[in-house]
Order: C-alpha cells, then structure tokens, then sequence
C-alpha cells in the first residue's frame, strides 16, 4: 500500500473486478490514476493496494529475526523487492481539514 502513483508505477498487474489476473497496460495506469486523481480532487486522501505474488527469502518473513530480514535494512533492496506488484485497488478515505486550518490560513493571508 502506499502513494497511488508510486504503487501504480510497480504493477505489472492487476487483478479484474472477476477475480481475474491480467498484463496491466498504460491504458489500465492512466485510468486508474485518473479515477484516483477524482477522489483526490474531492478531499479524499487515497491509497493504491497491490500485492506481489514472488516474495523469494521473504516469503515466511516473520521478523527481525528472520534469515531475510537483512534485505529490509538495505534500502537499495527496495526496488526489487517492491517490483513486479499486481494492482488489486485503491481506498479513499475522507480527510477534512482542522478546524484551526481556516484561521491558520487568514492569519498567513494577513500577515
């Protein structure tokens, strides 16, 4: 899970409203993030959710104790490891702003 266009930008697929598996193609990304990018525009904070089916030495990973857990302490592991993503969907979740925005906003506008 995390930012749409950086998920999105990992998948290689995606998974149908049928439960079918298929290629995602440009046309697909474009679509979902265009789809994403209307919940947002609505005050929406929303998050992309994929999955990765070859998890290798992760597989079974259950901690820092774990024999792979060193692959997580490497930060240039991450593009591997989170690579080859198949896109299940995106959550948008109501994100208002604080009471204290609008004031916090006037008092910048009269400074």
């Amino acid at each position: 899970k995390g930012a749409p266009e950086s998920v999105i930008d990992r998948c290689t697929h995606v998974v149908l409203a049928n439960g079918k598996k298929v290629a995602m193609t440009k046309h697909m990304k474009e679509t979902v993030l265009q789809g994403i990018n209307e919940m947002a525009s609505q005050a929406w904070r929303c998050i992309a959710c994929a999955y990765s089916d070859n998890l290798g030495n992760l597989v079974n990973y259950d901690g820092p104790k774990h024999a792979a857990h060193k692959l997580l302490t490497n930060p240039d592991n991450f593009a591997s490891i989170e690579s080859n993503l198949t896109y299940v969907g995106a959550v948008g979740m109501l994100d208002p702003p604080r009471d204290e925005v609008k004031q916090s906003m006037q008092d910048c506008k009269d400074a």
